[in-house]
């Protein structure tokens, strides 16, 4: 038997409800943790700090992205370099999309990375709380999103 759940509608005056365990959120940011609005606005804060710091020197700077993660993502990373689905001497960065629970092979990406000093983004949107080999998820690459609001209620899109 299947059962179909209705969940009241979000409102505009429920953010006035909430209550947060101000110890606990503290403990999650330790000064290295950004807020944001989306998952894309992540990623472009991501770019335009690697181009602030010049790992991206101009919009010719290579992220190499999956095939399948989508034209928006695709988007935000062409203001700040130039999204490649294969990897050359201008690659700079690898963005890494762990999708519907299922993480990518840490292990080769992480050497991969390495090996041709690429800056690993972990893009965790789909992922909260998977783990590879026992750790978890976003905590591989140097910069790791998580986008709750594919999962949740979030006042602020996620």
């Amino acid at each position: 038997m299947n059962v179909l759940r209705v969940e009241p509608a979000p409102n505009l005056f429920d953010w006035l409800y909430c209550s947060f365990d101000k110890e606990l959120v503290e403990s999650w940011n330790d000064g290295t943790l950004q807020y944001t609005g989306s998952g894309k606005a992540s990623i472009s804060i991501i770019l335009e700090y690697l181009r602030y710091t010049k790992e991206l020197s101009d919009k010719m700077s290579e992220v190499i992205v999956p095939a399948w993660i989508g034209n928006p993502v695709y988007h935000q990373v062409n203001w700040f370099g130039f999204p490649s689905l294969t990897y050359s001497k201008k690659s700079k960065a690898i963005m890494v999309y762990h999708q519907y629970g299922f993480p990518q092979d840490m292990d080769f990406l992480q050497a991969f990375s390495k090996e041709r000093n690429l800056i690993l983004i972990e893009d965790c949107a789909h992922t909260p709380q998977s783990l590879y080999s026992g750790k978890l998820c976003g905590s591989f690459g140097r910069f790791s999103i998580y986008s709750f609001s594919k999962f949740s209620f979030s006042f602020a899109l996620g």
